[in-house]
């Protein structure tokens, strides 16, 4: 699968605003990114060890240090080190859970979830998205603004899929990714998302057997990816399609 997922760091909105940095240093994430790129897995740990630690320590410095972790962890999933952003991952659950409040945690579970999925522990995976439903569930209960809950409900998608897919559920995660797709058209037809998750989309349609469907994700991919220039999802699209064994 490729390494890309819709996580909704909008959600950390509920945290208490503080002086400290809310944002990740891009410096920081730019260094820590470089060493990954580079095969540096030891020094990447380092850097995002570092790059945490320059928001601060606390509570007032649990905005910046949940974003800049979670970030971490997308940028190294996507250079192909799973293991490297599960760690990220997990460090964000635990400062969520020690200094954030239901939102800050939601948004950590689900991402552990995600990432704990991509690098194969899907116990693990499953545990942290049981974990970020409960939350849900106890923030719906709590009259939690909606336009707040919708993408919230849509996190989950991603990491379902996964895991459905994990194990061998293929119908069952195309149905979730679907799922996420939908809201991903619905936040804006040009989301620079779409191509790859109807990639992903495409890949659980063909594994599940269900090739005109797979096709149709396809080449809505290549559509999406050629009007708003990414190219590679283009590319791996039209590829795809053309070798794709039609019934």
């Amino acid at each position: 699968m490729r390494p890309l997922l819709l996580i909704s760091l909008a959600v950390l909105s509920g945290c208490a605003q503080s002086a400290a940095r809310e944002e990740p240093d891009p410096a920081a994430i730019e260094s820590a990114s470089a060493a990954a790129s580079s095969g540096d897995v030891e020094r990447a740990a380092a850097l995002a060890d570092s790059a945490t630690d320059d928001c601060g320590r606390g509570e007032a410095a649990f905005p910046c240090a949940v974003t800049t972790r979670l970030f971490l962890a997308r940028q190294f999933a996507s250079l192909g080190h799973p293991e490297l952003a599960l760690m990220q991952a997990r460090s964000a659950t635990q400062l969520a859970e020690q200094y954030g409040d239901e939102w800050s945690q939601f948004t950590a579970f689900a991402g552990l979830a995600t990432f704990a999925a991509r690098a194969g522990e899907i116990g693990e995976a499953r545990n942290a998205l049981s974990r970020a439903r409960s939350l849900l569930s106890s923030l719906e209960t709590q009259e939690s603004p909606e336009e707040s809950l919708r993408p919230a409900r849509a996190a989950l998608h991603g990491p379902e899929a996964l895991i459905y897919f994990a194990e061998g559920e293929p119908s069952r995660a195309a149905e979730s990714q679907a799922e996420l797709v939908a809201y991903l058209r619905e936040l804006d037809s040009r989301h620079p998302s779409l191509p790859v998750e109807l990639l992903n989309l495409a890949d659980m349609y063909q594994a599940a057997g269900r090739t005109e469907e797979a096709a149709a994700a396809l080449m809505d991919a290549a559509a999406v990816a050629a009007e708003i220039g990414d190219t590679a999802s283009e590319e791996e699209a039209l590829s795809a399609l053309s070798s794709l064994s039609m019934p």
